[in-house]
């Protein structure tokens, strides 16, 4: 009973711990086909985020709104047909990592002895498309994993220096930078402008502000010329002698122009 008892035991523990080592083969795998799928997707983007990058700079130092309404349009019009172009072009042959790519991703960085899993892929050909062959032949993988000692896996290799050897993607990231910083708090409201042309200038949003600043010694506060007290029924303006007239004009693109001359003169001439 002793003999019995000690050997039911042994074989627990050789069981769970042959459940553990396929747990963790199973993550490993998993963990490799993360690594493939990121390996694919991110040389794939490029040259996408590049032109993505480029109308981003361009929206953020304000470009769009200083050309017309008809040339944004077009430019935008091009600019997501050179996207659609571009990621369609990148992504049509794109395939997403399956459970065998990230066996052999483990087999290869795990340096597994004479490559069990690769050299034998041919066996599951017999049985293909059969869903209980392929569960037991990716029960054989799992076995194959389970057995190394151990098992490691490489950090991700991209290769997008083959896609772009220029290293045009670091000079787009610094201009995104540079035009955040130049935008400041109007960033994100220059992006958004940057999606909707203007055709035609709508409502007057323009302000127009003025008023005067007494001397200091006087202890008057700033009067806005808005407030009837400045003024005379006349329309004059009434302030101490050095005050100081301050006008400001707001959300207008037109440069202001300053027709100050003598009461009763003629405007100047153009």
């Amino acid at each position: 009973m002793r003999w019995n008892g000690f050997r039911a035991g042994l074989s627990t523990e050789n069981k769970n711990e042959r459940e553990a080592r396929r747990q963790k083969a199973e993550r490993f795998v998993a963990v490799a086909r993360a690594i493939l799928l990121w390996e694919r997707t991110w040389p794939a983007m490029w040259p996408g985020l590049g032109i993505f990058g480029a109308g981003m700079i361009l929206a953020l130092v304000g470009f769009f709104g200083i050309i017309p309404g008809a040339v944004h349009a077009v430019l935008l019009l091009a600019f997501f047909s050179a996207l659609f172009v571009v990621f369609w072009r990148s992504f049509s042959r794109f395939r997403k990592p399956g459970w065998e790519d990230g066996a052999r991703r483990v087999e290869r960085d795990s340096d597994l002895p004479n490559r069990p899993i690769t050299e034998g892929m041919d066996v599951v050909a017999a049985g293909k498309g059969d869903p209980w062959a392929e569960k037991l032949w990716r029960a054989h993988i799992v076995r194959l994993l389970a057995s190394a000692q151990n098992l490691r896996l490489a950090l991700p290799s991209p290769g997008m220096g083959k896609r772009d050897p220029r290293g045009l993607r670091f000079a787009v990231l610094l201009g995104v930078i540079a035009g955040f910083v130049i935008a400041g708090p109007q960033s994100a409201q220059r992006l958004v402008s940057g999606l909707f042309p203007v055709f035609a200038d709508g409502v007057d949003n323009s302000v127009f502000v003025a008023w005067v600043s007494p001397p200091t010694y006087t202890g008057m506060p700033p009067r806005s010329l808005t407030d009837t007290t400045v003024m005379t029924a006349s329309g004059d303006i009434q302030a101490p002698i050095n005050s100081t007239l301050v006008m400001r004009l707001r959300g207008t693109s037109s440069r202001p122009v300053i027709d100050a001359r003598p009461e009763g003169a003629s405007p100047a001439c153009c």
